[in-house]
C-alpha cells in the first residue's frame, strides 16, 4: 500500500498475556508503512460491551496514537433483537434513557422508532414507559407507540395495571 492510502484492522481491548492492543496496533501501522491517521482501529461491539472500562481506555489510547476509531456492529453472534424475536413477547417496554431524551435527542427518537417498527413487524405491542412530559407523549404518538406508562398518566404509586393507557 502507498503511504497515502488507508486500511483498517480489527482488535479488541481485552488484555491477554499483557499485550496492549493499542501498542500492537501501532506496531501494525509501522509494519505497513501507514500513518495511524490512515488506519481505522475497529473493535467488535460485543467486546466493547463486555469490557466497557478497558474499551474506553483503549479507545482513548488509540486516539492518542492517531488512529481513526471504529466499532464493528456486524457481529457473528446473535443481536439483542434476535433474543426478543425468539422469545415472542406480547409487549416490548421502551423506557428509561430512550424515553427521557425522546423529544430532545434525534438519535434516541430514531432508536425508539426502530424498536416500535420492530415490535409491530413481529406482532408485539410497544409500551412507552417513564413518560413524564407532553413532548414525550407527542413523540410516542408520532412513532406509533401502542401503550404509555408513567407519571404523565398516573403516579408511580398506583398499581401498574392502572397506570397504563392505550394510545389511539
Amino acid at each position: 500500500m502507498a503511504p497515502d492510502s488507508g486500511g483498517c484492522f480489527r482488535s479488541h481491548f481485552k488484555r491477554s498475556g499483557g499485550d496492549d492492543p493499542t501498542v500492537c496496533g501501532a506496531g501494525r501501522a509501522e509494519a505497513t508503512g501507514l500513518s495511524p491517521a490512515n488506519i481505522a482501529f475497529l473493535v467488535d461491539v460485543t467486546d466493547v460491551m463486555s469490557s466497557i472500562s478497558s474499551s474506553v481506555l483503549g479507545f482513548r489510547s488509540a486516539a492518542d496514537i492517531g488512529f481513526k476509531l471504529g466499532i464493528d456492529v456486524l457481529t457473528g453472534g446473535p443481536l439483542p433483537l434476535d433474543y426478543i424475536r425468539g422469545l415472542g413477547p406480547d409487549i416490548i417496554r421502551i423506557g428509561g434513557r430512550i424515553v427521557q431524551g425522546l423529544a430532545e435527542d434525534p438519535d434516541l427518537f430514531e432508536v425508539a422508532s426502530l424498536l416500535v417498527r420492530f415490535a409491530h413487524r413481529h406482532g408485539f405491542f410497544a409500551l412507552g414507559a417513564d413518560c413524564e412530559t407532553s413532548p414525550q407523549l407527542g413523540c410516542m404518538r408520532s412513532i406509533g407507540m401502542d401503550y404509555i406508562q408513567g407519571p404523565l398518566i398516573a403516579p408511580y404509586a398506583d398499581l401498574p395495571e392502572h397506570s397504563i393507557a392505550r394510545l389511539v
